[in-house]
């Protein structure tokens, strides 16, 4: 009986760890990882992405890669997670897409931006 009853409980045991493990809680991680060439800011979750600054970002995905000025902050909401990255060491400054907004040199090939392709 005694093997039994010990049985009984090493399965019990078992089946809580596995029930416990497969109720995911709603916490999440986020990670930021800022391409400082293109100013493009990927943004990395263990869960869904609910919204970016306060904007759902259209479709359940959890990686966004969204383009970003320095000193911009952004901030994130994932399952019960809030995250927030402040954007800094981009080789733009200010808005890219302004071309009155503190560029450095020409824009010679006139899209908007002094970037790499003005160098070619």
């Amino acid at each position: 009986m005694r093997r039994i009853m010990a049985a009984t409980v090493a399965v019990l045991a078992l089946l809580v760890v596995w029930v416990g493990s497969a109720v995911a809680g709603p916490t999440a991680t986020i990670t930021f990882s800022l391409n400082t060439t293109t100013c493009d800011l990927t943004i990395t979750s263990t869960k869904d992405i609910s919204n970016i600054n306060g904007v759902e970002p259209g479709t359940a995905t959890t990686t966004v890669t969204i383009p970003v000025v320095n000193g911009q902050v952004i901030t994130v909401k994932s399952g019960t997670t809030t995250a927030s990255f402040t954007v800094s060491g981009c080789g733009h400054i200010g808005d890219p897409h302004d071309p009155h907004d503190g560029h450095t040199g020409p824009d010679t090939d006139h899209d908007g931006d002094h970037d790499a392709d003005d160098h070619h």
